[in-house]
């Protein structure tokens, strides 16, 4: 199972690295101009030059550094939650299932992400929870996506810029965000509870429905391929 997962796998690098090819969607002026400013605050992000499972950094410096409310959101979907890579303005989301903030309910959604693995390994390993965020005097409801706070692991994966991340045992809450003790990675767009429809569809998509089922049964410790394992030993 794991060398059939492993054929598949396009792979998300393990390495900080911006090289993410020479032409970008020039459709959008204002698209690009968000991109390229998240490029060229890439060290202000990730000060250690370590962008492993980054998703967290980029969420509290969007937050913290947005103008608007359309910066903040399209800002928010130029990155992986899982690997901390770039995403292209204009990619096209997958359309995934994520456990609801009490655990007895899925949520459907939009996921931005840079390969397959890291849909699955949100659908599996992360749960949505609601975010308060004020903008013009409107306070807008945002399901973000959330992990256990990393930190009280004893294993903490060391291809992770823990110091980033953690403060002790602690969430660094000048680097990142909390809620309610977990920690903020992304944001599910165009979230709702799911439909049995939803369900359907989400079950029809060769990734979703064919992949995802595959690569989320293998053993946590025979996962290999992109950030997954580095996530999953964080997210776990």
């Amino acid at each position: 199972m794991t060398r059939y997962i492993s054929s598949l796998l396009v792979v998300c690098l393990l390495i900080p690295s911006l090289s993410l090819g020479s032409s970008l969607r020039s459709d959008n002026s204002t698209l690009t101009r968000y991109y390229e400013e998240l490029r060229a605050d890439w060290g202000k992000i990730f000060p250690n030059k370590n962008r492993n499972a980054g998703g967290a950094l980029f969420f509290k410096y969007i937050l913290d550094n947005s103008n608007s409310r359309e910066e903040f959101f399209e800002k928010n979907k130029m990155y992986c939650s899982v690997s901390g890579s770039l995403v292209r303005p204009g990619s096209e989301p997958e359309f995934v299932s994520v456990k609801g903030q009490d655990g007895n309910e899925l949520i459907c959604g939009s996921l931005y992400r840079c390969c397959w693995p890291c849909s699955c390994d949100v659908m599996k390993f992360v749960q949505v929870q609601t975010f308060e965020k004020k903008f013009n005097k409107k306070i807008d409801l945002i399901k973000v996506l959330t992990i256990k706070n990393p930190c009280e692991k004893q294993d903490f994966p060391e291809e992770v810029d823990r110091d980033s991340l953690c403060i002790g045992t602690s969430l660094n809450k000048k680097r990142v965000t909390e809620i309610d003790g977990r920690l903020v990675v992304g944001i599910l767009f165009d979230s709702k509870i799911c439909t049995p429809r939803d369900i359907e569809k989400i079950n029809r998509e060769v990734i979703t429905g064919s992949y995802c089922p595959l690569r989320n049964n293998t053993p946590l410790e025979e996962v290999r391929g992109g950030m997954g394992d580095i996530f999953i030993k964080m997210a776990n």
